[in-house]
């Protein structure tokens, strides 16, 4: 036996314990309710059917990271307007999605449900209340939201929307800055100050781009917490200036 041979039937050897100790497996497969532990790599090898399908799953995990990434721009589009509703509540429902407002999020609701044909015109409209309530009410501007209502008969004519958006006008007069800590901000709201200090004392350990990375640093005031970072190419030159001013 060749050694490509031998190795071929060690490897294969060292799968099979592997999956029977159930080692590093990633994937199960149910059939007649027995499961099954896996692993991809070994089933996209073997076999064309789950090759073709573990691509579109990492495919379909590609799209869904993009779209959460530049949400506002895809949502420009008159694609995302297309989706069904239970595909647009999950969408919204992340907090991931990368807005700084939460208007953006209202607006996409209303533009689904006023992008309506002959054919599924009210049955949109149905679908008002439940992708409404995705939608993280407190963190819109009141003035902002006021003005959403004037302009949309459909949230004043349905009880239920105009129920939530009450109660959110009614928590954010009440308390204007409490109401958005007690919800989770999406991706792209939340900023942090921080206080950038690049230093070149002349003390301090030169990197191998000859600046000094010891000395640099961002100080977040709003959590007291340290971040050192490495300086700049030109940090000499810079740093002076810098931490003179933030001494």
């Amino acid at each position: 036996m060749d050694l490509t041979a031998k190795h071929g039937l060690v490897l294969l050897d060292q799968l099979r314990k592997m999956r029977e100790t159930e080692h590093l497996t990633d994937v199960v497969l149910v059939a007649e309710g027995i499961s099954f532990p896996c692993h991809r790599v070994v089933l996209a090898a073997f076999s064309p059917y789950f090759r073709v399908m573990f691509t579109c799953e990492d495919l379909a995990d590609h799209a869904q990271r993009y779209l959460r990434q530049h949400f506002v721009q895809v949502c420009q589009n008159e694609e995302v307007l297309e989706l069904e509703a239970h595909q647009l509540g999950k969408l919204l429902s992340s907090d991931d999605l990368n807005v700084s407002r939460e208007e953006s999020i209202l607006d996409v609701v209303l533009r689904w449900v006023q992008h309506s044909t002959l054919m599924d015109g009210e049955v949109r409209i149905l679908h008002l209340p439940e992708l409404l309530r995705k939608v993280r009410l407190p963190l819109i501007n009141d003035v902002y939201l006021r003005e959403v209502m004037k302009r949309n008969t459909a949230l004043l004519s349905d009880a239920e929307c105009l129920e939530m958006i009450n109660e959110a006008l009614e928590a954010t007069s009440m308390h204007p800055s409490a109401a958005p800590r007690k919800l989770k901000l999406r991706y792209g709201m939340e900023t942090t100050d921080l206080l950038l200090c690049v230093g070149n004392d002349s003390d301090g350990i030169r990197s191998r781009y000859g600046s000094y990375a010891e000395r640099s640093f961002c100080y977040a005031p709003s959590t007291s917490r340290t971040f050192y970072i490495t300086s700049p190419r030109y940090g000499e030159a810079l740093g002076s200036r810098v931490c003179r001013g933030c001494n």
